[in-house]
């Protein structure tokens, strides 16, 4: 009963806050934003903008207006929709419209400005991965997605489909002539959103050999970041997994033919100890966080230690019955001459 009510207090406390009529808004650096009121204004006095306890348009707005937004603020004495025009970095915040006509109305608009490009690299011929929003949308919500400037929406590649609860853009079957800019642009009553992803088509599956009963690292040669999750597989089945954000690193290993032969080191890449034959074949790493997608492949083979030394003894065979072939061939022209 005390838990039931402690969480109804937080909802209300949240409800308070928020608001049902307050708009989520997440844009990149330089961007124009339109806030919209969604009214029709008489008089302009009606109503106001506040940004972090400053009045900045409407009434009496020359004379508060953030230093910050000078020259880059638009409002429209129609509908009240203010436009606020190359958004950076430090115009984050909340922004409060009030209306004091007929009635009084407010509305938040909950405002992040992203100056990251969201990062993906994949493999080609086969691999599918997803775009994503990180957030819920509703079903009349306008979703534009682009790449190199044309528009996904019509579903031109038959590959590619978007989410219609989250958003996203799911691409399967991926291939070269797909790397380039993806854009999202989801405008509805209560979000307002773009993101840029940069995707890279990659289709390089690096090779490693190692003894069976020795030791190998499959080495990721990128630089991890704080928060990123590495997620390693085998033959598609996860082996090995590890959120770096997690202090102490905990390692989460559900395959039991791994079980303590495989170890994640702090550059996020994977050990493998006691190696055994059966251990050949595709190795795959997810490494993600917010801001970045990169999958990688390895193609190990593991050799027992007699088979190495024959295909040794056979390799130097051949090399041996070459050069001598050579110097034969040589001697021959000698006595010719």
């Amino acid at each position: 009963m005390l838990c039931l009510l402690l969480l109804c207090c937080v909802s209300l406390l949240l409800a308070d806050v928020l608001g049902a009529n307050d708009v989520t808004v997440s844009m990149m650096m330089g961007d124009d934003v339109t806030l919209p009121s969604q009214y029709v204004i008489n008089n302009d006095n009606d109503q106001m903008w506040w940004f972090e306890g400053k009045i900045i348009a409407g009434s009496s707005h020359s004379k508060h207006t953030d230093e910050r937004l000078n020259g880059r603020l638009e409002l429209n004495r129609q509908t009240g929709s203010l436009t606020i025009r190359n958004i950076s970095i430090k115009d984050t915040g909340v922004y409060t419209w009030h209306f004091m006509g007929s009635r009084e109305e407010k509305k938040n608009f909950i405002v992040t400005v992203n100056d990251q490009v969201y990062k993906v690299s994949v493999m080609k011929g086969g691999d599918s991965f997803s775009l994503p929003t990180d957030v819920q949308i509703q079903p009349d919500d306008v979703k534009v997605w682009t790449f190199n400037g044309t528009d996904l929406t019509n579903g031109i590649f038959s590959n590619m489909n978007v989410n219609h609860q989250t958003g996203e853009l799911n691409i399967t079957n991926i291939r070269a002539d797909k790397s380039g800019e993806y854009e999202v642009k989801i405008d509805g009553r209560s979000l307002i959103l773009h993101r840029t992803f940069n995707v890279y088509i990659n289709d390089k599956v690096m090779s490693k050999s190692g003894m069976e009963e020795k030791s190998i690292t499959l080495n990721i040669d990128n630089e991890t970041q704080a928060d990123d999750v590495i997620e390693w597989k085998f033959k598609n089945t996860l082996i090995a997994k590890v959120y770096r954000r997690i202090s102490p690193l905990s390692l989460h290993k559900p395959d039991e033919r791994f079980s303590d032969r495989v170890n994640i080191d702090l550059f996020g890449s994977l050990i493998i100890n006691d190696l055994k034959i059966e251990d050949t074949g595709l190795y795959d790493v997810n490494i993600s966080n917010s801001n970045r997608f990169i999958h990688k492949r390895f193609s190990l083979t593991v050799t027992d230690e007699q088979n190495h030394w024959k295909t040794a003894g056979i390799i130097l065979i051949v090399v041996g019955v070459i050069e001598l072939g050579i110097i034969m061939i040589n001697r021959k022209q000698i006595f010719r001459c």
